[in-house]
């Protein structure tokens, strides 16, 4: 099967395996199978993406330019704020909510530096795979 189809295959199979309570019985066959949830093309996407000379950076800004033109002022603030730290929805409001806290400022935000210290911080900011990269950086230093 293509990748794409593959994938969209596995959610549905997934899906029905936990609608049915079957999702043992799905497990099962994954690792029957050696089933995966990539497409296979993650690699040559991310390495496209480093070469591309920077047309999907110019793409993305020129969005947000846009974005910022339309969008009220404060959801405007919540795009740049997003795009200037580099966090997800999510991460960002987790962000925010900690500079607004005076006790969890002091550890989140370090002044002799001048930088926010996500790391302090890993139940908010660290998802599975940025744990790993993580890991695998700490393993090689």
């Amino acid at each position: 099967m293509h990748g794409d189809k593959r994938i969209h295959i596995m959610k549905a199979i997934s899906s029905l395996a936990r609608f049915s309570g079957q999702v043992p019985a799905w497990y099962e066959i994954k690792q029957r199978y050696n089933l995966t949830w990539s497409t296979g093309n993650e690699k040559l996407d991310a390495f496209q993406r480093f070469f591309d000379d920077g047309k999907s950076l110019d793409s993305m800004l020129q969005w947000v330019r846009d974005a910022l033109k339309i969008l009220p002022a404060q959801m405007g603030e919540a795009i740049k704020w997003s795009t200037l730290t580099g966090l997800r929805t999510a991460e960002s409001l987790q962000a925010i909510r900690l500079i607004n806290d005076p006790i969890a400022f002091k550890t989140y935000y370090d002044s002799d530096r001048q930088i926010l210290q996500h790391f302090k911080f890993p139940e908010l900011f660290l998802r599975r795979t940025k744990l790993y990269i993580l890991r695998l950086s700490i393993m090689n230093y």
